[in-house]
């Protein structure tokens, strides 16, 4: 079950950009297992962007001094630069520390460890920090992280698995998980091309 189930906006979030910055913002970091909350959020506030931060900040050291921002705007056009600014840091910062549980549970070890081309007994000293994570595998791993977040609100775990095993027309007739081979770097043209894929699933942010 999706852990992102709005009803309501309040504000300063209450404007079409902020809002859909907020809602990308909970999707990545849910994605990256930043989102600290037991219950489906209904309610997209302030709150729910401080609790993000401050797990962010404090798990992986990620936008600590966003927090403040979130805090001290109090409209739509004061809060738009401090939502950007904290969605910009998740997406260029790996976070192997809570991406690792998030995504084997979504993907199992034996797909994650093939899509990251490790082997699974690798990939299970990495999540029981036996090992640390190199900077590549971290990046890779961050990688789909993000692709699952953009994937999330269209698929559910089931469907988020099918699709890197499926053969897509826009890929010429290869799976996702056919372009991400050998020893990718998530800025080559394959990996490139699945997350452009991917990322079209979830609609225009504002810029």
């Amino acid at each position: 079950m999706s852990m992102i189930q709005l009803e309501s906006v309040s504000p300063p979030l209450n404007s079409p950009r902020v809002a859909a910055l907020a809602v990308r913002i909970l999707s990545v970091a849910g994605a990256m297992g930043l989102l600290p909350a037991r219950e489906p959020i209904r309610r997209l506030d302030r709150g729910v962007l401080e609790r993000v931060a401050r797990s962010a900040a404090s798990s992986a050291g990620i936008g600590r001094d966003v927090l403040a921002d979130l805090r001290r705007a109090d409209r739509p056009d004061r809060m738009e630069p401090a939502v950007r600014r904290l969605y910009e840091a998740l997406e260029r910062s790996p976070a192997p520390s809570t991406e690792w549980r998030s995504l084997v549970a979504v993907l199992g070890p034996d797909l994650l460890a093939q899509l990251l081309r490790i082997s699974v007994s690798s990939l299970r000293r990495y999540l029981a920090r036996g090992r640390r994570t190199p900077d590549v595998i971290a990046d890779r791993l961050h990688f789909l992280a993000l692709v699952f977040a953009d994937l999330a609100g269209s698929y559910n775990d089931f469907g988020v698995r099918r699709w890197f095993e499926r053969p897509r027309v826009l890929l010429d007739g290869k799976s996702p998980g056919q372009l991400l081979k050998g020893d990718w770097r998530v800025d080559d043209a394959g990996p490139t091309r699945v997350r452009e894929l991917a990322y079209a699933l979830t609609g225009p942010l504002g810029t």
